[in-house]
């Protein structure tokens, strides 16, 4: 089981296993927010708020929701609100000794909405 806490630790994730790669996405939120995305399976991945301080932050289109620890500031996650349920985990939360090895891609999420690497 992998695992991913904010810095306060009042909000966190589990999840059974790694994704096959991780991202770095270059739209204008993430970018400012430093994170490193793993696409998980969401109904196998478990997020938890134990003290109440989950806050979502909806962008202007409304299609993601942003998920951060109000205490400390940490960013955890992001799930659609439209189409399919999808969820990112923030692994930058996890142990860096668990990410040693994984591969990460750039997303494009300023301009061409596509993975960098891919022709």
């Amino acid at each position: 089981m992998i695992e991913g806490r904010c810095h306060c630790t009042s909000l966190s994730w589990r999840t059974p296993a790694l994704p096959a790669w991780l991202s770095v996405c270059t739209c204008s939120f993430c970018r400012r927010a430093g994170v490193l995305w793993g696409e998980v399976a969401a109904d196998t991945a478990q997020l938890r708020d134990e003290a109440g301080t989950a806050t979502r932050y909806l962008r202007e289109n409304a299609t993601l929701a942003f998920v951060f620890c109000s205490a400390c500031g940490n960013l955890s996650h992001w799930e659609s609100l439209t189409g399919p349920v999808r969820l990112k985990l923030n692994f930058r939360l996890a142990d860096p000794a668990l990410l040693e090895g994984l591969n990460v891609r750039t997303f494009d999420g300023a301009d061409s909405f596509t993975y960098l690497d891919t022709p």
